[in-house]
C-alpha cells in the first residue's frame, strides 16, 4: 500500500513537474523583451518563441477537447498582422465547435520597466464564415516593435473524425512547437507526418483507463507528445506546388471506431468501395456510358480512318476545337456531356468524359484518371480520400503505347497534360479489374533555343537573323499569347528588348495544338566603342533574368514538373577591319549525380566566332538535399548570360 501512494505522488509529481514547465516556456522573461533581431532569419518581422497545443477526448460526451497558448516577438512594423489572431470553428447545422478562455496579452518594456495590457471580451468578435464555418477573431492591445504578445484559448468540438492536426510550420521562424494528444484505444486515427523537417521528440506511453464507456467499461489512451524545435519560416518560391504538400505538420484520419459494446465501425473506405460508388455516380460512372449521346458527333472521314493513332488524334482535335472549358473543375457535380453538346461549353469532367466517350465508340482502350491538380496538393495514397481530387484526364492506349489527354486547351499537344496536372500521380479508374495509382508525368523534354547568326559591320552595326524555337511546355505560353493576338505578343516583344530593332517577325507552325512552336526575325542594334575597344555580349537573350533560387535554405523539393534543356547558339561573323583581343573561357559545370550540365563552348576561325551554350534539368523534381547545388548551378548560368564579353578592336590602317 505504501509503494503505490509512493507511485502515485510521484506520477503526480511528474505531471506538476512537466505543467510548471510549460507555464515557465509560457512566461515572458525579460530576454524575450529586449531580444531585436532573429540571427537565423534577418528577415523576419516576427518570430514565434513558444507554442503548445493539446487534444484529448474528453470523459463525458466524448467530445474533442483542443487547448492552445503561443508566445510571439514582434520584430517589425511589419510583423503587426501577426497580433491578429482567427480562428475557424466547424459546424454541420446541427451541431457545432465553441471556444472559450480566450486570454491574451501584450507584454511591453517601457522606460525599463515591463507593462501587460490584457484582451478585453469587448475585443473578440465573431462573424460567420460560410455555411460550415465560424470566425472568432481578436486583435491583440498596444502592440509595438518589441512587443512580446501571449494568448491561450480552448475549443470543445464534437468532431471526433475531425482530429485537430497541428502545424509545425508556418511563415514565421518558430524557436519551439509541442503538441500533446491523447487518444483512446477505440479510437483509431491514420496518423501522417508531412514534410521534411525531422522531430526533435515524440514519445508515447499509456495512460490506463482513461475514458469511461459506462458499466464497468473503459479504454486506455495512447499519450503522444512531439516537439520540433527551431523551425525555419516557409517561404514560397519559384518550381514548388503548394506549400500545404511541403508544410510540416501532422495530420489525422478516423479509421475505426470500437464500441465499448464491442462493435466495430469503419470509417475509411477501401478503393473497392469507392470504385463501387463512382460506378454508379452520376458525374463520373453514369457519364461514361453515353455512347447513345455521343452517336452522330464524328464525321466519316474520322469513323472510316483505319489508322487507331491518326484516328485517335483526329477525335482529339474535334473535340478541342468544338467545345470550350467554362474554367470550372466540378468533377464531382452537376457533369453532363448533354448539356456539354448542346452549349458547347462545359466544366473539365465534361469536356474529358465526351473525349472518353467518342474514343470508346471508336473501339479505342481509354480510362479517366483523376488527379489532383499542383495547386490543390498531393492526394493520400494510405486511404481513399475523394474530396482528395479535382481534375480527370484520360488516358488511351493505342498500340501498346499509353497516352494522358486532356482537351480542355486547344494548344494542348496529343499526349500533353495541362501543366497544372503535372502532380506525380493519379488514381486510374478501372470497374473491371479495379482502380490503381498511375505515375502522371510529361512524356517529353521540352525545349528553349535560340539560333543567332549576326554580323558586325565597320560602322559598328551588329545585324542578323534569329530562330526562336520552343517545345512542350515551354511553347504553351507563348502559343497562347501569340494566338491570342499576333499584334500584341510581338510588341511584348519589341518591349522587352528596346535596344534592338525588331523586324521581318514570322511565325512557322502548322495548327495551335503543336509540340513545337518557332519564331523567326531579324535584329539590328549599335555596339558602344570604348576607347579603342568594343565590348559585345553574344547573350542578346536571356533564359533567366534573375537566379530564381535565393532561399538561404530549402526544406521543400524543387518541383520543375517536367525535363527540360536551354541551348543557345551563335555564329558572329567579325569584320576583317576588327580584331578578335579576348574571347571567355569555356565552362563546363554538372550537379550532383550528372543530374544537369552546364556547357560554354566558343571557337573562332578566320574572324568567325562561333558560341554554343545549354544547360539542362534531367529530373522534374529534385529534393532539397540539391538545393544548395541547383543554387549554384543557377549562378554560373546568370553569370554567363549576363557578364560574359567578347573584345574587338579597329585594326589600324
Amino acid at each position: 500500500m505504501k509503494l503505490k501512494k509512493a507511485v502515485m505522488y510521484l506520477f503526480l509529481l511528474l505531471a506538476i513537474n512537466a505543467k510548471s514547465q510549460n507555464n515557465s516556456n509560457y512566461k515572458v522573461s525579460n530576454s524575450d523583451l529586449i531580444l531585436s533581431s532573429f540571427e537565423k532569419d534577418s528577415l523576419a518581422n516576427a518570430l514565434v518563441l513558444y507554442e503548445y497545443g493539446k487534444s484529448h477526448i474528453e470523459d463525458r460526451e466524448f467530445d474533442l477537447v483542443f487547448e492552445f497558448r503561443q508566445k510571439l516577438k514582434i520584430l517589425s512594423r511589419e510583423g503587426f498582422d501577426n497580433a491578429n489572431v482567427t480562428v475557424y470553428l466547424y459546424n454541420d447545422g446541427n451541431r457545432k465547435e465553441t471556444i472559450d478562455d480566450i486570454i491574451g496579452t501584450t507584454h511591453n518594456l517601457e522606460s525599463g520597466k515591463t507593462t501587460n495590457t490584457k484582451l478585453e471580451r469587448s475585443q473578440v468578435f465573431e462573424e460567420k464564415y460560410n455555411d460550415n464555418y465560424t470566425l472568432v477573431k481578436f486583435s491583440m492591445p498596444n502592440v509595438k516593435v518589441g512587443s512580446v504578445i501571449t494568448y491561450s484559448y480552448k475549443i470543445e468540438s464534437p468532431f471526433i473524425y475531425k482530429y485537430k492536426p497541428w502545424r509545425f510550420q508556418s511563415d514565421l521562424p518558430k524557436l519551439y512547437s509541442e503538441y500533446q494528444t491523447s487518444i483512446p484505444a477505440n479510437y483509431e486515427y491514420s496518423i501522417k507526418l508531412v514534410g521534411e523537417l525531422k522531430l526533435d521528440k515524440n514519445e508515447q506511453k499509456i495512460k490506463k483507463q482513461c475514458v469511461s464507456g459506462g458499466n464497468g467499461t473503459s479504454a486506455d489512451c495512447t499519450e503522444t507528445t512531439y516537439v520540433m524545435k527551431n523551425i525555419p519560416a516557409f517561404v514560397d518560391e519559384r518550381f514548388m506546388t503548394t506549400r500545404d504538400n511541403y508544410l510540416s505538420r501532422i495530420e489525422y484520419e478516423l479509421k475505426v471506431v470500437k464500441g465499448f459494446d464491442g462493435t466495430t465501425n469503419n470509417i475509411t473506405k477501401t478503393w473497392g468501395t469507392v470504385d463501387k460508388e463512382l460506378k454508379f455516380d452520376p458525374s463520373i460512372g453514369r457519364q461514361m456510358k453515353k455512347k447513345g449521346v455521343v452517336k452522330g458527333l464524328l464525321s466519316n472521314d474520322i469513323i472510316l480512318e483505319n489508322n487507331e493513332l491518326i484516328k485517335s488524334k483526329s477525335i482529339f482535335e474535334f473535340v478541342q476545337e468544338n467545345y470550350i472549358w467554362n474554367e470550372r473543375y466540378s468533377i464531382f457535380k452537376d457533369v453532363s456531356i448533354k448539356d456539354l453538346i448542346e452549349t458547347k461549353s462545359g466544366n473539365v469532367s465534361e469536356i474529358n468524359l465526351l473525349l472518353y466517350n467518342l474514343l470508346s465508340e471508336q473501339g479505342v482502350n481509354v480510362s479517366p484518371v483523376l488527379l489532383s491538380t499542383r495547386n490543390n496538393g498531393l492526394p493520400t495514397k494510405i486511404y481513399p480520400v475523394i474530396s482528395d481530387f479535382n481534375y480527370i484526364i484520360i488516358q488511351a492506349t493505342i498500340n501498346g503505347k499509353k497516352y494522358f489527354l486532356d482537351a480542355t486547351n486547344k494548344y494542348l499537344d496529343f499526349g500533353q497534360v495541362p501543366f497544372n496536372c503535372l502532380n506525380q500521380y493519379g488514381r486510374l479508374l478501372d470497374f473491371k479489374k479495379g482502380s490503381e495509382w498511375v505515375s502522371v508525368q510529361a512524356q517529353k523534354t521540352s525545349v528553349k533555343r535560340y539560333n543567332v547568326d549576326l554580323d558586325i559591320t565597320e560602322g559598328l552595326e551588329v545585324s542578323g537573323k534569329v530562330k526562336y524555337k520552343t517545345t512542350g511546355y515551354h511553347a504553351l505560353p507563348i502559343k497562347n499569347s501569340y494566338y491570342s493576338s499576333p499584334e500584341a505578343h510581338l510588341k511584348s516583344y519589341q518591349n522587352r528588348y528596346s535596344e534592338m530593332e525588331l523586324f521581318n517577325y514570322r511565325v512557322d507552325s502548322k495548327q495551335e495544338n503543336d509540340f513545337v512552336f518557332e519564331e523567326y526575325f531579324d535584329i539590328k542594334l549599335e555596339v558602344e566603342e570604348v576607347g579603342q575597344n568594343l565590348y559585345l555580349n553574344p547573350f542578346l537573350f536571356s533564359f533567366f533574368e534573375t537566379n530564381p533560387f535565393k532561399l538561404q535554405q530549402r526544406t521543400f523539393p524543387v518541383d520543375f514538373g517536367y525535363k527540360d534543356v536551354y541551348l543557345y547558339s551563335s555564329k558572329i561573323n567579325v569584320s576583317e577591319r576588327f580584331e578578335i583581343i579576348d574571347m571567355p573561357k569555356d565552362v563546363l559545370y554538372n550537379l550532383p549525380n550528372n543530374k544537369g550540365t552546364v556547357v560554354l563552348k566558343y571557337q573562332e576561325s578566320n574572324n568567325v566566332i562561333r558560341v554554343y551554350f545549354k544547360f539542362d534539368f534531367k529530373k522534374a523534381i529534385y529534393d532539397s538535399s540539391y538545393y544548395a547545388y541547383l543554387k549554384e548551378y543557377m549562378d554560373n548560368v546568370m553569370n554567363i548570360q549576363k557578364n560574359t564579353l567578347i573584345v574587338l578592336r579597329k585594326k589600324e590602317v
